[in-house]
């Protein structure tokens, strides 16, 4: 091997020792590409997949084999139908601060508009789809009781904000900040479904209150413990200005309106499966279709990130 080296250096009349200063100056600039922040971001993204589909698949293993398949049903489609409603009130406001928020001199104050539209939006619509419930899914009729109302505002609000705060501490090159947060509530999901069916809720609620309650933490642990590593001094608070999101909408209707369709292919499939087989059928073959698809999406990775959020 040494010898074709030389041979090679040779033939382009290049001396050898120039010829290996050259291969490990080329070798060095490599590995400081690789130790720079874009694939160190890359890695965390991808990190964040294989943790959340890891842990789902334990996660649907646990609540398979303690609830029933009804049960396990109807908090799927509920809180798959949330996620859907959480999309669209999300109006695409990440993938925009992924652009503009690395050369904006307010960070603080653009987070927080984005929070802000994002989380007024996901509230409105989710007040119009309990409204429409009875029209809609006549099948959620429990959904309409007051402390699933108060749980499903909470839950919707979460899940509309999280990408806001995901997408913060991408666009500051921070992904593993992203990864912590997805770690946080695959792992809390487990305990928090086991312990909340031993303790005082069964059935669909615990299924329900389990997801929310984890998916909550990480949003809170986002906003006042991991974004203000990356924003010096960032408090979570309304901010009601929206002069600065203005260039977001423009940039990201697009990547809103594809996502959109893209959260619509897989979740709304199990809503439809619910609502047309009638109550008996529904609800049990709403949750074989969805685990199915989640393991089908921890497989090959496939899922969208939209969906990965709480099914994985």
């Amino acid at each position: 091997m040494h010898q074709a080296f030389i041979q090679a250096c040779e033939l382009r009349g290049v001396r050898p020792k120039d010829a290996a200063q050259r291969m490990a100056e080329l070798v060095g600039r490599g590995w400081d590409q690789v130790k720079g922040s874009l694939y160190r971001n890359a890695f965390f993204l991808m990190m964040t997949s294989v943790i959340g589909n890891g842990l789902g698949f334990f996660f649907w293993v646990v609540v398979a084999n303690r609830f029933q398949a009804s049960d396990l049903g109807a908090a799927i489609t509920l809180f798959s139908t949330l996620s859907f409603v959480a999309g669209l009130g999300s109006l695409g406001i990440g993938v925009g601060l992924i652009r503009y928020l690395p050369e904006s001199t307010d960070k603080t104050a653009l987070v927080n508009e984005g929070l802000t539209v994002s989380g007024l939006v996901t509230v409105a619509l989710t007040i119009v789809f309990l409204f429409l419930v009875p029209v809609l899914v006549p099948n959620f009729a429990f959904a309409l009781d007051p402390l699933y109302v108060v749980t499903i505002l909470v839950c919707t609000l979460a899940l509309g904000i999280a990408p806001v705060l995901d997408s913060a501490v991408i666009a500051l090159r921070r992904a593993d900040l992203q990864t912590i947060r997805y770690a946080m509530f695959a792992i809390l999901k487990i305990p928090i479904a086991v312990g909340v069916f031993a303790l005082f809720l069964t059935g669909r609620a615990g299924i329900f209150v389990s997801l929310t309650s984890s998916f909550l933490v990480s949003v809170v642990a986002a906003s006042t413990l991991l974004v203000p590593r990356v924003i010096p001094g960032y408090r979570p608070k309304p901010d009601f200005r929206v002069d600065r999101i203005r260039p977001i909408f423009r940039f990201s209707l697009g990547n809103y309106v594809a996502g959109v369709i893209g959260s619509a292919g897989t979740m709304l499939p199990t809503v439809f499966i619910y609502t047309l087989l009638g109550p008996t059928a529904g609800p049990k073959n709403a949750a074989y279709f969805f685990i199915a698809l989640a393991v089908a999406g921890d497989v090959a990775g496939s899922v969208p990130r939209s969906s990965s959020a709480w099914s994985s």
